[in-house]
């Protein structure tokens, strides 16, 4: 095609730099499951996570980190 320049950059080259300045705060259900190490139906059951509606659902990073710390477990040390 005339006009058009495809990149031949391989992904190894690019730099977490630009990585990071791409990276969304927002995270797709598939995105959100792989965040959280669940299965992607784990986080559609779940009627209590935060998401915007729509085609893909959207979550923030941030609601997803205040969800896990509010349901994490103290497990009491034993003495030594």
């Amino acid at each position: 095609m005339i006009g058009i320049q495809e990149n031949t950059q391989p992904l190894d080259n690019i730099s977490d730099e630009s990585a990071k300045k791409t990276e969304s705060k927002y995270l797709t259900t598939f995105e959100a499951a792989a965040y959280m190490r669940k299965s992607r139906s784990w986080i559609l059951l779940r009627k209590d996570i935060p998401y915007y509606r729509g085609r893909p659902n959207l979550y923030l990073r941030e609601d997803l980190d205040r969800w896990m710390n509010d349901r994490r477990r103290s497990v009491p040390r034993e003495e030594v």
